[in-house]
């Protein structure tokens, strides 16, 4: 059996990939950003626009549905 803290990195392990891909489709998307970025820069993009707050209610709701999904998981184990 996994131990809390086996799952608790893989929650986060999971929330920084929906993180990510939800970075990935609106940021880049943006033609603006597209045309002012370089291949470089792009992961400077990602870290920085974690302080953009128009992009987090939608994270926002995808984690809180993650972190029932898991509750109810941990509620079967014990």
């Amino acid at each position: 059996m996994a131990t809390e803290f086996d799952l608790l990195k893989d929650q986060n392990d999971k929330l920084n990939d929906i993180l990510r891909q939800h970075q990935i489709e609106h940021i880049f998307k943006d033609p603006t950003m597209q045309n002012s970025m370089s291949k470089e820069d792009r992961g400077d993009v990602l870290v920085n626009s974690v302080d953009d707050q128009s992009s987090l209610p939608p994270l926002i709701a995808e984690y809180e549905k993650h972190l029932e999904e898991l509750s109810s998981q941990l509620t079967c184990y014990q």
